[in-house]
């Protein structure tokens, strides 16, 4: 005889209710061109529109200005420095969406 229907709905309730939630895991670079990200030791690859990368991940420029008072004067400088993206090899943070399918890049460690 098989299993009451309210047991069986109970079980499934509680399938649903105890989710495994990854959190944040590091993964790898693998690849620059496609950017492909690996983690949980290879068990999942990411890459193109699986990703969702965070500007702290990505690579670029911006203006600077720096000041210094010495006792000789004032002086001011201005520039442009480049934030660098990722490079193979590089560990990142990433969180993955609800259903697993995707990763947020959060930041290189």
């Amino acid at each position: 005889m098989g299993a009451r229907w309210d047991v069986k709905l109970a079980n499934e309730f509680k399938k649903r209710n105890n989710e495994i939630y990854t959190g944040v895991v590091v993964g790898t670079v693998t690849s620059i061109n496609p950017l492909t990200i690996s983690i949980l030791n290879g068990a999942g690859l990411f890459s193109g529109d699986n990703l969702y990368i965070c500007k702290n991940a990505t690579e670029y420029k911006m203006n600077v200005t720096v000041s210094v008072t010495t006792d000789r004067g004032n002086y001011t400088g201005t520039g442009t420095a480049t934030h660098e993206g990722l490079k193979e090899k590089d560990r990142v943070a990433v969180i993955a969406t609800e259903d697993g399918g995707k990763l947020f890049v959060i930041d290189k460690l």
